[in-house]
């Protein structure tokens, strides 16, 4: 569907989404383009910690996609993602 080169790296949030980046990096170069990259997390159900959000908001990907088994953690998280600049498109 128009990817024409994709890489996937999975990480544990709480140990560190710098190291994803720096791995995703050092794979694919270029790959830290922030304005090509999509962030998928899936935390577990108490959220991402805020270390993890903070790096996630300091990684600035182009588009990130939260999954979540828990609608309050998730509103937590978003929170401070959206008071970063992110925008909520779409909640399934």
């Amino acid at each position: 569907r128009g990817v024409a080169h994709a890489s996937f790296i999975a990480a544990d949030a709480e140990d560190g989404i710098d190291a994803a980046a720096r791995q995703l990096e050092a794979a694919v170069p270029g790959a830290s383009d922030r304005d090509q990259m999509v962030v998928v997390v899936d935390p577990p159900r108490t959220g991402l910690n805020p270390g993890a959000r903070r790096a996630l908001i300091e990684l600035g990907p182009r588009r990130l996609v939260y999954v979540s088994c828990d609608c309050a953690t998730q509103a937590r998280d978003l929170r401070e993602i959206t008071e970063a600049g992110y925008v909520v498109r779409n909640v399934t």
